[in-house]
């Protein structure tokens, strides 16, 4: 997606939009109708790539994949413990009781800085 470098002086187009902002830049420049859901879709079927931007560094974590079957994630039970599940902030471990979660390499990767 190199239409528009980073620091583009392109005032008509940021460089990157929301999907509700990119819907109404295509429905005003090209007199379309199109709707919100409809880029999600075009996306998940693979016609689109997305980016996701964090405005703030993030750490990021592997999943772990269940060793028999790669198509299934790994879930590991934690400690009922009122203390340690608030530190999760998990409203299904505290809520329902639900003591899993999904179970990590516990390297943290963080992602090099690039634009697109």
């Amino acid at each position: 997606m190199n239409a528009f470098p980073c620091y583009s002086n392109n005032s008509s187009m940021p460089v990157w939009l929301t999907i509700d902002e990119a819907v109404g830049v295509i429905n005003r420049r090209k007199g379309a109708n199109i709707m919100v859901s409809e880029v999600w879709r075009y996306a998940l079927y693979g016609h689109l790539k997305l980016f996701v931007y964090f405005q703030s560094p993030v750490k990021l974590q592997k999943i772990c994949m269940n060793g028999s079957n790669q198509n299934e994630i790994y879930l590991e039970t934690i400690s009922n413990n009122i203390s340690y599940r608030l530190c999760y902030l998990n409203d299904c471990c505290i809520c329902y009781e639900d003591f899993r979660r999904v179970k990590t390499d516990g390297v943290l990767i963080s992602p090099a800085y690039q634009y697109y």
